[in-house]
């Protein structure tokens, strides 16, 4: 069984990282006084901010790739014990 834990762990960190950057649920069931990093990255590069933009970016990267190596090493922590 711990073979697979890898591709498990794999597996649910992209999803739940695909989810998190996913702009369209927001659009569809967002509203003003709720808005999400890529609603606003997108806002934000949609008037011609792109210094600020450029900064979301690299914190939705950054958010992105710390919850995908969080996740990982949870799962197989999990497993290993």
């Amino acid at each position: 069984m711990a073979v697979f834990t890898r591709p498990i762990a794999r597996g649910v960190a992209v999803s739940f990282v695909l989810s998190m950057g996913d702009l369209s649920a927001i659009a569809l069931f967002g509203s003003q006084n709720f808005q999400t990093l890529p609603l606003y990255l997108f806002r934000l590069m949609g008037s011609y901010q792109m210094d600020a933009g450029a900064a979301a970016a690299m914190l939705l990267l950054l958010t992105s790739l710390g919850c995908y190596a969080l996740i990982t090493r949870l799962i197989q922590w999990r497993h290993a014990c």
